[in-house]
């Protein structure tokens, strides 16, 4: 919904990386001096320098950092909120307290759990190729009389069909007669679609009355919104859900009213776990890369809606081409990544290598140079290792996506 002026509005860093229009948005612009302080953009800091608005700082007090950590916890979403994003919740809650009241506010409840959307899993008894007897139904005893029954009743079926197909008879003057008239509405049918293209009835075309009815839409959409004296601009997803768990309002960058909180969340799609940690590539739970991006949305009781695709593509089978190498050993090995916890080698000289071109070693000869000698007959040297970790030596690994290249114009 369109939003006239809010009266007090807490930002976000989002919204001064954005350049939302602040100024249009709301009277008293609120923000936190740890905000101000995590942008390190030189084109922001630049902007921030000559804003055309005040920008009131104010910290909030440790009685709502309290309430809006509680109330992260309850919705799932403390683990992604940091320090500062607390910190600006809890200012949206204490400026929502002092202006408009602690009746609209509500404390979230724990995420009930997850609605999944997709086709409906069949149930055992209908999966071809399975049966599941029900033995409640008959006894062993019943058996051949049941047969008996059902032997009687196919042949008695059997006769009845035999004597209806005996007594069928075809009438062909009836057949043409039906041809004949399916023609006459076929041609009538035609006769009227044509008719019907040659009238235009402006559809799709944006006329004057289209815009008239779309100026009374809008006009009647801006009466029946709700007025509310603070609002919180946000671009992060675990913030946007607090805040509207809490039944504070959520305001977009671009100044639109959020009613609905829709993100992505990590599934998998081995053990079914879900992760809001969108930088994860393996499963916490299971440990497998077999993480999927998955829309999400918040339902106003909490629960959580996941839209799943319905294209098989999307299991996209990418590094199952070529099997894996076998595994190396040594200091300098090769091994591709497949676990989260996985030893990495340093890929660093030798410490006799090192002692070669240490200039505060007590064996170092320096000869007729003062400066230290490159080392030119070591193994990591002939591998490309150097200490500094621009390490260019290792393969590149088949099965990952490698970054192309193109020639610039």
């Amino acid at each position: 919904l369109l939003l006239n002026m809010i009266e007090h509005l807490v930002v976000d860093s989002g919204a001064f990386l954005k350049n939302a229009d602040l100024r249009s948005l709301g009277q008293n612009i609120y923000t936190c001096n740890e905000v101000v302080a995590e942008i390190k953009d030189r084109a922001t800091k630049q902007r921030l320098a000559v804003l055309g608005y005040e920008l009131i700082f104010k910290e909030p007090s440790p009685t709502s950092v309290l309430i809006v950590t509680d109330a992260s916890k309850k919705t799932g979403d403390y683990s992604s909120l940091s320090r500062t994003d607390i910190l600006v919740l809890a200012l949206a809650y204490e400026l929502t307290c002092m202006h408009e009241g602690t009746d609209g506010i509500k404390q979230p409840e724990a995420v009930k759990g997850v609605i999944q959307l997709g086709r409906s899993a069949k149930q055992d008894s209908q999966l071809p190729g399975f049966y599941i007897p029900n033995e409640n139904k008959c006894g062993n005893n019943d058996k051949n009389v049941l047969d008996g029954e059902i032997s009687d009743d196919l042949n008695n079926l059997n006769e009845k069909n035999i004597e209806d197909i005996e007594n069928l008879h075809l009438n062909e003057t009836n057949t043409e007669e039906e041809n004949g008239n399916k023609q006459i509405n076929n041609d009538e049918t035609k006769d009227l679609s044509d008719e019907d293209e040659n009238v235009d009835d402006d559809e799709g075309w944006i006329t004057p009355s289209i815009l008239r009815e779309m100026k009374q839409i809008q006009e009647s959409i801006i009466e029946d919104q709700e007025e509310f004296k603070v609002g919180c601009i946000t671009t992060d997803f675990a913030m946007q859900n607090v805040l509207f768990q809490m039944k504070m309002h959520v305001v977009a960058v671009d100044g639109m009213l959020v009613k609905q909180v829709r993100s992505y969340v990590l599934r998998c799609h081995a053990c079914f776990n879900i992760t809001k940690i969108m930088t994860k590539v393996f499963c916490p739970k299971c440990g497998n890369k077999t993480l999927k991006r998955v829309p999400v949305e918040v339902q106003p009781d909490g629960t959580l809606k996941l839209f799943f695709s319905r294209n098989p593509k999307v299991l996209n089978p990418r590094g199952l081409r070529y099997s894996l190498p076998k595994p190396q050993g040594g200091k300098h090995s090769q091994n591709p990544i497949l676990c989260e916890d996985q030893v990495l080698p340093h890929d660093r000289p030798s410490k006799k290598a090192m002692r070669n071109t240490n200039v505060w070693e007590d064996d170092y000869d320096c000869s007729t140079s003062p400066f230290a000698v490159n080392d030119t007959t070591s193994r990591a040297f002939r591998l490309g290792i150097r200490t500094g970790g621009n390490n260019r030596h290792k393969k590149k690994n088949p099965n990952a996506v490698g970054q192309k290249f193109v020639k610039a114009r």
